[in-house]
């Protein structure tokens, strides 16, 4: 391992450390942790097993005592605030821990919110870039260079959004994820038609063991997942390597942290689907039909007829009040996909799709919310209530951020397994099913990929994909880490 000289690094950390600890110039306030809890966290961070040998230098361990040291002053919890770590037994599901950063948008706060998730999550990212070696930053110029990863175009008029600070090799994951999708799509045959997408016929001919088999080899043979570190490849610096581990981590947790706002939307969806189908209705579809006029959708007489059942055992009733609220979330649900923050977003399709079925879907969804005054879990971690209303009276109106994902894929599922054509419970399990067994592959497929490789690997990817070209394309108009200098 090549030696680095990190004195610079290692002076801009001690007075880092010094003016978090309140300004002392005595450098003997500076108490480093203890070698094993060093070598601990670097475990966590890169995922290695517990004892694993670390591949670093003395001057490494040292420097990297004195970042744990500067992220403990500012915040104590900072390796699960900041979720810069992954353990491996985690893999296989979810963590309360993936309600924090769960959504890929940027937090909508303050810039200088000082206990954030999202301001520890920045710190560490920024205070590891700073140690990463010139070495390291001549050989991998853009895999290491800090982005905005919050996976929305920055826009003039946007100051309130928080960006989650990043390496430029953070796309890697973006694309190598969309491929996995792509390779998805592509591996279940041509497109088809909604209607005989959804038929008994489909559903019976191709079962989701031959379709997920099918998936799994396909994915397999995906050039950038047969890239092996070559004996004579360098590994970089032990910074270097966290700076991507620790973009690594951060991406599985929001896959994660996606998988916990599906499921907690799933059950709202299918209590809805059951309540319908005891009603004896044929479709949401037919629901619109019977409740339009020229004037429009009576949605709370709609409501009213469709949840007849769910009211009489609730203490609840669909007033004018009640449904003043739900109108004007489920016009928001529908306002969101002109959002800035939602550009992009494969939900905008299926709800743009039908304006109509999505304010209708998203009412139902709010009103035997609100009838069965159904709580989930709170995604704000600076409010010590564990489960919030989803819908009441005295609901705030959710215009952004992960509650508005949590109510915008509650929508999209519902109209993507075709209820609004035809009702179906099973149809949409099955559906339901499928995609969160796709969402696990991927996850474990990037996983797979990228925690072993080395930093080369990393690079080859990176290139592989194009990203390199892209960003030094538009380096001479503006930096790609301009927003955080």
């Amino acid at each position: 391992m090549p030696a680095h000289d990190y004195r610079s690094q290692e002076a801009a950390l001690d007075k880092a450390i010094r003016l978090a600890q309140g300004g002392s110039r005595s450098s003997r306030s500076i108490e480093l942790p203890c070698d094993g809890t060093v070598r601990s966290t670097i475990r966590e961070i890169l995922s290695l097993p517990e004892g694993a040998p670390v591949d670093a230098t003395a001057e490494e361990l040292r420097l990297f005592g004195k970042v744990h040291c500067l992220m403990s002053t500012h915040n104590p919890k900072w390796l699960s605030s900041s979720q810069a770590t992954f353990p491996p037994e985690m893999r296989g599901g979810g963590a309360a821990e993936a309600q924090r950063l769960v959504s890929r948008l940027p937090n909508r706060a303050t810039m200088d919110e000082p206990d954030g998730p999202m301001a520890a999550h920045n710190l560490l990212v920024k205070t590891v870039h700073d140690c990463i070696p010139r070495s390291d930053r001549d050989k991998y110029p853009w895999l290491l260079h800090l982005t905005n990863t919050s996976e929305v175009e920055w826009a003039d008029g946007v100051t309130e959004l928080v960006p989650a600070m990043g390496p430029a090799g953070w796309y890697a994951l973006r694309v190598c994820q969309d491929d996995i999708y792509r390779t998805v799509n592509e591996t279940q045959g041509v497109v088809v038609l909604k209607h005989w997408l959804y038929t008994r016929k489909y559903l019976a001919a191709v079962s989701a063991t031959d379709r997920q088999r099918r998936i799994q080899a396909s994915i397999a043979a995906l050039p950038w997942r047969h890239l092996e570190s070559h004996a004579d490849e360098r590994n970089g610096s032990l910074f270097s390597r966290l700076l991507l581990h620790i973009a690594l981590n951060r991406f599985l947790w929001v896959e994660l942290g996606i998988d916990l706002l599906t499921n907690e939307s799933a059950g709202l969806q299918g209590d809805l689907l059951q309540v319908l189908a005891e009603s004896g209705h044929a479709s949401i579809g037919e629901l619109i039909r019977q409740f339009q006029s020229p004037a429009g959708i009576d949605h709370l007489a709609m409501a009213n007829h469709a949840l007849r059942h769910v009211l009489t055992g609730s203490r609840r009733k669909l007033g004018v009040g009640l449904a003043s609220t739900i109108d004007a979330q489920a016009e928001a649900i529908v306002a969101s996909c002109r959002l800035h923050e939602f550009t992009g977003d494969t939900v905008n399709d299926n709800l743009a799709d039908d304006l109509m079925a999505t304010k209708t879907v998203a009412w139902l969804i709010l009103a035997i919310a609100a009838l069965r005054e159904v709580t989930v879990l709170n995604q704000d971690p600076s409010v010590h209530s564990k489960r919030v209303r989803v819908m009441s009276q005295r609901t705030s109106l959710e215009t952004h951020g992960v509650d508005m994902v949590r109510l915008r894929k509650a929508v999209s599922s519902l109209l993507v397994s075709g209820q609004a054509w035809r009702l179906s419970v099973a149809r949409w399990k099955k559906q339901v099913q499928f995609a969160q067994s796709i969402r696990l592959l991927c996850r474990e497929t990037l996983y797979d990929t990228f925690k072993p490789a080395s930093i080369d690997v990393w690079q080859r990817i990176f290139a592989m994909c194009g990203i390199d070209q892209v960003l030094a394309t538009h380096a001479a108009s503006a930096s790609v880490d301009s927003q955080f200098a």
